[in-house]
């Protein structure tokens, strides 16, 4: 019914959530068939529907340290039909980041959550005043090449972030990013070490944090790109990937990303260091195995696989 929410199973998820230091963060997204679309918002009723929804839940849920992401991915037809548009997306934006700072003057909000690292939708977007409107521009890095090849990709992204706003430095996030098994060459064991890769990638190009997709596969068919993204299969067996999060928290829990070691272009020797200065070294390669000197440390031969050095 118009005007009415039921917010019972994500009370009961927040309480959930929060009585284990997990800090939520929800995407409000697609539109209500009620106000003449499904899918899409892209009229004044709706766009006033919409706020009116994040004005309740923002201030449901005010207090409980709630990340607000406006949409998700509407760069692609599929989830803003029937066709994206950035000009539409905005009005949406300003509507509902504005009804979402009423309710919450404290509020976190993040957009435009784009997939495949749109430039020309991002760039519509900033010129629309995006970076006015929200507190970190969220991106979807997906791609069928190994994770390295995204750190051009975000540099350009802090580049363009900091054209638009000059020495504010308006952080991003990767809000979600993964692979299938059903990527070319990605096998569980190969999904596991890209997850860290991925993860170390991202730490180093400066996101302010990352999210995998998928928790768990979505179905069971090994033939189905979507139903192979989890750390879980589909029936709860734990995956490769599970156990390559459980070594990237154990080695790295406590420490941050300091510099990358000087080491060939193709060498990644990324040193991470706790709040007392001490350093350990995340070592991989993106090429054929090989020896190669680690500064201040032992030599090593570099695999594809990261090797923590110095680290837990």
């Amino acid at each position: 019914s118009r005007g009415v929410y039921d917010f019972s199973v994500y009370d009961r998820l927040v309480q959930q959530m929060l009585s284990n230091g997990i800090r939520p963060l929800f995407i409000l997204d697609y539109g209500n068939a009620l106000y003449g679309d499904s899918r899409s918002v892209r009229t004044p009723e709706a766009r006033a529907a919409f706020a009116r929804f994040a004005t309740a839940a923002a201030f449901r849920y005010k207090g409980k340290n709630v990340i607000w992401e406006i949409w998700n991915e509407p760069n692609v037809n599929f989830f803003w039909p029937p066709a994206a548009d950035a000009h539409e997306y905005m009005q949406l934006v300003i509507d509902a980041a504005t009804a979402i700072r009423l309710a919450d003057s404290t509020a976190y909000v993040i957009a435009p959550g784009v997939n495949r690292m749109d430039f020309g939708f991002l760039q519509q977007c900033l010129k629309l005043g995006l970076l006015r409107h929200i507190n970190a521009v969220t991106v979807h890095p997906y791609r069928d090449s190994h994770p390295e090849t995204a750190l051009d990709e975000l540099a350009r992204l802090q580049n363009l972030l900091a054209e638009h706003e000059p020495g504010l430095a308006t952080p991003f996030v990767v809000g979600e990013w993964g692979y299938t098994t059903l990527h070319p060459g990605v096998t569980e064991e190969f999904q596991a070490i890209y997850l860290q890769r991925l993860f170390l990638v991202n730490a180093m190009a400066g996101a302010e944090f990352t999210i995998w997709y998928d928790f768990r596969n979505d179905g069971t068919d090994s033939r189905n790109f979507e139903h192979n993204f989890g750390l879980y299969g589909h029936d709860g067996r734990e995956k490769p990937a599970l156990a390559a999060v459980r070594e990237l928290l154990r080695q790295l829990a406590g420490k941050r990303f300091s510099r990358r070691l000087f080491s060939h272009p193709e060498d990644f020797l990324l040193e991470f260091a706790d709040s007392k200065g001490k350093t350990c070294v995340a070592a991989w390669t993106v090429r054929k195995d090989h020896l190669a000197a680690v500064p201040g440390r032992a030599a090593v031969t570099l695999t594809q696989k990261p090797q923590f050095i110095g680290c837990q």
